[in-house]
């Protein structure tokens, strides 16, 4: 039985909401009839719920797999790459399940992971290295990154990797990446970060409210062009706001 998602469901409801109550303000001013802005909202409505529903869940599966922005990358890696041996080995001990402690390495009951994390994508000279060593487990090298030669030289001896874009879920899932990175200004944010950064989910609820308190104000006003325009401004940017902004 699969587990109901309910921040998704919470989310595409009020995308839903949003979507109602901008069209139905905007229907009813220009066709001056409620049957047909409620009839018209609804498709509309209906319409929105189906889309943000398939573009939240392929988001949140997206999110789940892999990815990790460019600028997150880079901090991790260096992250990872400072790290002594025996941080290295306590970290990972706790990110992945079954494993213990066999010297600088960890193994399961199946596998043996090693740690080789460089700054520079890993060459086959450090895939060699490590076929030196092969015992009877599988190998599973954890790294930052692979130059395109040494993906195709670990996989011709049967050695499997785990780069950056795979380790990052993982320690996030147990809640083992570090709060802030010392080294963070070495690293430049792009544009569409600064931007996330400033929508963020908690802006949601006061551009909502305010939105929704012109959209019903516009209904007793003699004057409502600009009560409608602004509050259909607010409310879709509530929306904006949760839908790509970050939770911080």
């Amino acid at each position: 039985m699969r587990k109901i998602n309910l921040a998704v469901i919470s989310d595409v409801l009020f995308f839903t909401l949003c979507a109602f109550l901008v069209c139905f303000t905007l229907i009813r001013y220009f066709f001056k009839s409620v049957a047909v802005a409620i009839i018209i909202s609804c498709i509309v409505a209906a319409a929105v719920l189906l889309l943000t529903l398939f573009l939240s869940l392929k988001r949140r599966q997206k999110l789940i797999a892999t990815t990790v922005g460019e600028g997150e990358r880079k901090l991790i890696a260096i992250y990872l790459s400072t790290l002594t041996p025996d941080r290295l080995k306590s970290l990972f001990l706790a990110a992945l399940d079954g494993t213990y402690a066999v010297g600088n390495r960890i193994e399961d009951d199946e596998n043996e992971y090693r740690f080789c994390f460089k700054l520079t994508p890993l060459t086959c000279d450090d895939i060699a290295e490590q076929i030196k060593y092969g015992g009877e487990k599988q190998i599973i090298l954890l790294c930052c990154s692979l130059a395109p030669d040494a993906i195709s030289f670990a996989k011709d001896f049967s050695i499997k990797t785990l780069c950056v874009g795979e380790i990052y879920p993982l320690l996030k899932k147990k809640g083992l990446l570090p709060e802030s990175y010392p080294f963070a200004h070495s690293v430049k944010k792009g544009v569409i970060s600064k931007v996330k950064k400033r929508f963020n989910r908690r802006l949601c609820p006061s551009l909502f409210f305010s939105g929704l308190f012109l959209l019903i104000y516009s209904f007793f006003s003699f004057y409502p062009v600009w009560y409608i325009v602004t509050g259909s401004v607010l409310t879709l940017l509530s929306a904006v706001c949760l839908f790509f902004g970050e939770s911080g």
